[in-house]
């Protein structure tokens, strides 16, 4: 079976003899204590609403709370995650949802910046079948924002207020010039949630500010070291 096309794994079928950091762990309150785990991106995707990653990632997700807390307690801030685990369904859903936004891209807003469809949608997904895991296959990627812990909406980056919108490439760089001259309390707080992570042995994609990883080829390339978490490592349907 190509590993890229397995199924969704089931509760039984994560009780897998992995080391206790290989293991994936469904995120919920109880596994992920102080966060809040937002699943709005898996709506219509994701039924039962069952987002998993490595046991490694978890404990460091819940380092990064810690440190929020000790290092910044004045600003009173969560750590929200967003999107972790992806199948390969998964990536068909969010490669079809992204196709038709730049479709209607297309029709109502100006593509400056954004190239073709496929440029596009391949700088939004990592596409399967390439030389190195796409690291939300492997369990090792997670994307997550901050926001207060009463719940208010921290600002990353400048909204155009049109549904489904995603910024341009250029803003959506962590340490995007344009934001930082524009919108230096937004980039001040891109800044908290880098230190907060990278404090726990994350590594954070440059072109990506909510974009982080443990374990997979991309964290492996920043610590020249082997992937921790491959797509191989994943429980199959056997």
């Amino acid at each position: 079976m190509n590993p890229i096309m397995n199924p969704i794994p089931t509760s039984s079928k994560l009780e897998h003899e992995k080391k206790p950091e290989e293991k994936l762990v469904h995120l919920d309150a109880g596994t992920l204590p102080g966060l809040h785990i937002n699943l709005a991106l898996y709506k219509g995707m994701n039924p039962e609403n069952q987002l998993y990653l490595r046991a490694g990632v978890v404990d460091r997700l819940i380092g990064t709370q810690k440190y929020l807390d000790k290092v910044f307690p004045d600003l009173n801030l969560q750590i929200e995650i967003r999107s972790a685990f992806r199948t390969a369904e998964d990536y068909l859903s969010l490669k079809a949802e992204h196709e038709n936004r730049y479709d209607d891209w297309t029709r109502s807003e100006d593509l400056a910046g954004r190239g073709t469809k496929e440029e596009y949608v391949n700088s939004m997904l990592a596409k399967p079948g390439g030389i190195n895991d796409p690291g939300h296959m492997t369990g090792g990627a997670v994307d997550v924002r901050i926001r207060k812990k009463d719940g208010t909406f921290v600002h990353l980056e400048e909204s155009t207020g049109i549904p489904g919108h995603i910024p341009r490439p250029n803003q959506v760089i962590t340490r995007s010039p344009e934001v930082a001259e524009k919108f230096p309390e937004m980039m001040r707080f891109r800044m908290v949630l880098l230190e907060a992570m990278e404090s726990q042995g994350f590594h954070n994609n440059k072109d990506e500010y909510w974009h982080y990883s443990y374990g997979d080829a991309d964290w492996a390339k920043a610590n020249n070291c082997k992937p921790l978490y491959t797509i191989e490592g994943i429980p199959d349907s056997k």
